[in-house]
């Protein structure tokens, strides 16, 4: 099986880029993982991971292709967890990240461009607080403490992760 063959690009886990060895079938599609743990762990029982068949099911039912991710594939993710990433190549990625409560994110090991969808609130960047809202643009160097400190029910953001 080759990684090029997989229906998803990244691993409904970690949002990590699929691994060539880490691939398995579910029903009849080839679906990728970023390790062999990963995979292993679906493959046993995948009807105790619900987050990731809702998302095998939904790239399935969509058509979706490596160039086109329709958005409800990625809004259907956003059910289970607070960020997804449904598109990565090597030295880029992009996900949708709308956290629920508190943000508790680290320093990321790549630059970062949040794009804002929807809501409000501030972000704190290396000790400097902004406010912000939809349209909005914020830049984060790699490995610089940040995160939404002050955010609206209905928030999210694209995130672009680059070398």
């Amino acid at each position: 099986m080759a990684t090029r063959k997989s229906i998803n690009r990244n691993c409904p886990f970690s949002g990590m880029p699929v691994e060539a060895d880490s691939l398995t079938e579910f029903e009849g599609h080839v679906v990728g993982f970023c390790n062999p743990g990963c995979r292993d762990k679906f493959a046993a029982d995948p009807s105790s991971h619900p987050e990731a068949v809702g998302y095998f099911n939904a790239l399935m039912s969509e058509g979706q292709s490596p160039w086109h991710i329709p958005m409800k594939t990625t809004e259907d993710g956003l059910k289970t967890k607070n960020y997804v990433s449904p598109f990565s190549v090597p030295g880029l990625s992009v996900g949708l990240y709308a956290p629920k409560g508190k943000d508790n994110q680290t320093p990321h090991q790549l630059d970062e461009i949040y794009i804002v969808e929807k809501g409000k609130g501030e972000f704190t960047r290396d000790g400097d607080t902004v406010e912000f809202g939809p349209g909005s643009i914020l830049f984060v160097p790699k490995k610089m403490e940040h995160r939404f400190t002050k955010f609206s029910e209905d928030f999210r953001s694209w995130v672009v992760f680059f070398e």
